[in-house]
């Protein structure tokens, strides 16, 4: 039996533990490596030659679709893209019949990506794979000159971001400048808004990636904040401080976390 040569790629670790589970009761497939965030995964993949990759779409530094742009079509492995909800990217990946998991998936939904992913290996139907894929990563280039262009830009600078994230069979929308704080709740985050309060499935890191970089902030382990809402700080102890939101909401500021903050408060 040959052995279908895999690399998980994705920033999160709890992310990465869960595939590698997965395929453990996968007989044909042989794990050759793990890499959280793109220029690892590139060495990885000239050194290992996988022929399959579980690819997290949204990573700081290095999305992975600009890590599949940096590999020559003959060194590009089969991919299998695993993403938080994403309405651009689903649908890019469904008009070219690309097989991707969205977070949070089903062990049921995974094991049938990896069936179908499998039959397309074994069939050799490489050659319809690598044009698929060739196409996907023609609209995300297409989109990206868009978005680079000036009235695009222009447009982004001006309207405030949405931020889409799932929770159960329920989508949430929330625009970004109405997000006050986010507090972690274990494998989940509650998202704290002007209009309400929402329990969705994603990390801190993740969401971090997400949302404008310098307006949310790391607080605490468990603790983000909009700094739009932020009304007073103050030094309590051990180099800890206390935060208050304009709506009254009190948090509190670990040492750890207080270096990056101040600086933008501008304290």
């Amino acid at each position: 039996m040959k052995l279908i040569k895999t690399l998980i790629v994705d920033d999160e670790p709890l992310a990465r533990a869960m595939v590698a589970k997965l395929l453990e009761t996968e007989a044909d497939i042989e794990l050759v490596g793990e890499a959280a965030e793109g220029r690892a995964a590139l060495t990885l993949i000239n050194r290992a030659a996988p022929e399959l990759l579980f690819l997290d779409v949204q990573m700081p530094g290095m999305s992975g679709i600009e890590l599949l742009q940096k590999l020559p079509a003959a060194k590009r492995p089969a991919v299998i893209f695993v993403t938080a909800y994403d309405a651009f990217a689903l649908k890019a990946f469904e008009l070219h019949a690309i097989d991707f998991l969205l977070k949070p998936y089903t062990d049921e939904r995974f094991h049938a990506a990896l069936a179908r992913m499998r039959r397309q290996l074994r069939q050799a139907d490489i050659g319809a794979l690598t044009d698929r894929m060739e196409s996907l990563l023609k609209t995300f280039s297409s989109r990206s000159a868009h978005v680079r262009s000036g009235a695009a830009a222009e447009v982004a600078a001006s309207a405030p971001l949405q931020l889409v994230a799932k929770s159960g069979s329920d989508i949430h929308v929330f625009r970004t400048d109405q997000i006050k704080w986010v507090e972690g709740q274990g494998d989940y985050l509650k998202i704290h808004g002007t209009a309400g309060s929402a329990l969705v499935r994603e990390t801190m890191t993740h969401f971090l990636g997400r949302v404008p970089g310098g307006q949310f902030v790391r607080v605490h382990k468990s603790t983000i904040v909009n700094l739009t809402f932020v009304r007073r700080l103050e030094p309590i102890y051990s180099g800890d401080y206390r935060l208050e939101l304009t709506d009254g909401t009190v948090l509190r500021v670990s040492r750890h976390y207080r270096e990056q903050l101040v600086p933008l408060l501008q304290v």
